[in-house]
């Protein structure tokens, strides 16, 4: 499955890949390790492999709610769009 910034959030993997956490969020990729860097997003490592829990991307989209509509189970919204 290809994640997208208009996947459900439910539909969301358990574990979400760098890729998969980038494309949600709508960062770059460099900024996602830089935050995994400053260890301000939880994750874990498989080796060299990255996995972001699900609970993560919550928290993380909780923190920085720059226009986001909240995150109910099923929506998260695009940056300069506001929840009603």
């Amino acid at each position: 499955m290809e994640v997208t910034r208009h996947t459900p959030f439910e539909a969301l993997p358990q574990f979400l890949s760098v890729e998969e956490f980038r494309a949600f969020v709508g960062i770059g990729r460099s900024t996602v390790y830089e935050l995994l860097r400053r260890r301000e997003i939880a994750h874990t490592r498989f080796g060299r492999v990255v996995r972001i829990p699900r609970g993560a991307l919550r928290r993380y989209l909780g923190q920085h709610e720059d226009g986001k509509e909240e995150i109910n189970g099923s929506k998260h919204g695009s940056p300069g769009q506001r929840g009603n």
